[in-house]
């Protein structure tokens, strides 16, 4: 991979600062907010989680974005340059209205998996990475870091882009060959089984003692190394919108429903961001969707868009949208 995709081993970052510092009072207090009233959550900025349609512009679920010069863009190693971003990268961002438009203060890009391939079905569109399996989408990108494609096989070390669609699956909008060794990611939403233990994804997690215990249902970033079943995590971030300073007066968010026992009966797979008790989001089980409304520590959605798993078509669509926060087409959840 060119020098600008390596993944770096400086982990940057409020979270992963404090963690690392002995700030763990700190980290702790950031992770229960986080359960409670996400920090982002409150009146200002938009918060948005989707697909990367088109690097001109940050076109990202029918909304343009503008990056300026002093936007942060990280992943979860530190800093990445916006121009590293490509079709099919699944991004994380909080945007700010100005001139009638939106300006990025923070982008994150969400890669949910990083880490080596361990199985390939002979189709070569499922595989498997650090015990969850990986469906790639139709038209996904499969690239190195010189953007030439390449087809997946068992030992190759990966960053997946995409939408969780359940606690052991990942539908994958783009799979980016990753040529230096280093610690592995997993990214999405804590569990806790009737033991008392945690796991992320497929893998139980191990946090070293001087490591807080994240909430059950929070998200988190967790980097370290796999070790069979486990999930040896040896630094923690946070949050779903890292770095971000504005708290959030909306959301726009790709991804698919996951049951679960709290109304309105859904959370979103892979996120835990909480719908109100009022939100009629079930005719959107089992398929992506896009979900739009106003946040204030529980998601109010007012619609939710399905969308084609096809990247292409994906963008296709969300690019035609005259108004992405009330698009034509979508189910009214009020």
């Amino acid at each position: 991979m060119a020098k600008g995709m390596q993944r770096r081993t400086v982990l940057l970052g409020l979270g992963l600062t404090a963690l690392a510092t002995g700030g763990h009072r700190t980290a702790l207090a950031q992770l229960a907010e986080g359960q409670q009233r996400p920090a982002e959550g409150g009146v200002g900025g938009t918060g948005i989680i989707g697909t990367l349609q088109n690097r001109d512009g940050l076109l990202i679920n029918g909304l343009r974005v503008a990056a300026g010069a002093n936007t942060s863009l990280t992943d979860a190693f530190g800093r990445r340059a916006v121009a590293e971003l490509g079709t099919g990268h699944s991004l994380a961002l909080v945007a700010l209205p100005v001139d009638g438009g939106l300006s990025a203060q923070t982008i994150s890009l969400f890669q949910p998996l990083v880490g080596p391939v361990e199985a390939v079905a002979q189709d070569h569109r499922r595989f498997s990475c650090l015990g969850v399996e990986v469906v790639v989408e139709p038209n996904a990108p499969l690239l190195t870091g010189n953007a030439r494609p390449f087809r997946l096989r068992a030992g190759q070390r990966v960053a997946v882009s995409g939408a969780w669609r359940s606690p052991s699956q990942i539908s994958a909008s783009r799979i980016d060959l990753v040529e230096d060794s280093g610690p592995m990611v997993l990214a999405g939403v804590v569990q806790d089984d009737n033991d008392a233990r945690q796991s992320l994804g497929s893998l139980r997690l191990i946090l070293p003692s001087a490591l807080p215990r994240p909430p059950a249902g929070s998200f988190v970033t967790a980097i370290g190394q796999r070790s069979g079943p486990l999930f040896i995590t040896e630094r923690l971030q946070p949050g779903r919108f890292p770095g971000a300073t504005t708290p959030l007066e909306r959301l726009s968010v790709e991804g698919y429903l996951e049951a679960t026992n709290r109304a309105p009966g859904f959370t979103i797979a892979g996120l835990g961001h909480s719908f109100d008790e009022a939100a009629r989001v079930a005719p959107l089980a089992g398929e992506l969707a896009l979900f739009v409304g106003p946040y204030d520590g529980d998601f109010r959605v007012e619609f939710g868009l399905p969308l084609p798993e096809d990247v292409r078509a994906r963008g296709t669509l969300l690019a035609s949208l005259p108004d992405a926060f009330a698009p034509e087409g979508a189910i009214s959840t009020r």
